[in-house]
């Protein structure tokens, strides 16, 4: 398969998807050189969070596609950093492949070398009765498989009070929300749909002013800037009926 990944202006929101002001995806098809001719399918969402854009790729001596963007929108002027004299960061850089015809992204391998003291348990079980609360620091990253879901799950980073930024997954849906309208800045909800059948994998990214979201070891993602007060220290998972937390594990950075 032949990816072509842009950013077209002017798209306009369609279901879940192109929710942005600049929006990012890509074509998969086949490039035909001798003719000049590029044959595709439909343009898909490459993220769907609140801010990714100008995506660059390069190979890697191993031959892999390896990916990294923009973090931020153009014009957009809300961030509480611009009043420190910057705007806007990179994102992960991460490892594209092609799955039925669908661009999966996982984050590249070497960001594991970053990790530091790790902490983790397994099967525990969730239910209205029961949620998970532990402290965090703002620099984190999160492994989590969930299985046999009965209803909606919720994931609070940077738990504290009436704040913070949830993750939340639609079991009868599949619909998988990240949402900042808790959050004290840039406040607004975005969406995907996911495959998932009563299960979910998540790998989850956090770090100072940044979420990245991989869900379902690629199927989709979020990235997103968020600026938690220095209070803001929990995680959080909740759940209506009941689920089981298959892994946890948890990387401090």
């Amino acid at each position: 398969a032949d990816v072509l990944i842009g950013c077209p202006q002017g798209i306009k929101p369609s279901g879940l998807s192109f929710q942005n002001r600049h929006n990012n995806g890509y074509f998969v098809g086949k490039m035909d050189y001798l003719n000049t001719c590029y044959t595709h399918g439909n343009f898909e969402p490459l993220d769907h969070g609140f801010e990714f854009y100008a995506p660059q790729t390069t190979e890697s001596t191993d031959g892999r596609r390896l990916m990294s963007a923009w973090v931020g929108i153009p014009e957009e002027d809300e961030q509480p950093s611009v009043t420190n004299d910057w705007i806007h960061a990179l994102s992960l850089v991460r490892e594209l492949s092609v799955v039925d015809g669908k661009v999966y992204q996982q984050p590249a391998r070497e960001h594991e070398s970053l990790r530091g003291a790790m902490s983790s348990f397994e099967e525990v079980q969730l239910t209205n009765q029961n949620h998970l609360s532990l402290d965090s620091n703002h620099c984190f990253e999160l492994n989590l498989d969930i299985e046999h879901i009965t209803d909606d799950v919720t994931i609070k980073l940077a738990d504290e009070g009436d704040r913070w930024l949830a993750l939340n997954y639609q079991a009868e849906t599949g619909v998988v929300t990240l949402d900042r309208s808790n959050s004290d800045y840039l406040p607004g909800k975005r969406q995907c749909k996911v495959d998932s059948e009563q299960s979910l994998n998540l790998q989850i990214f956090f770090d100072q002013s940044i979420v990245e979201v991989f869900i379902n070891h690629g199927e989709a993602v979020f990235t997103s800037r968020v600026f938690p007060q220095a209070d803001q220290s929990k995680i959080t998972l909740e759940t209506g009926k009941s689920c089981i937390i298959k892994r946890f594990i948890k990387y401090d950075y």
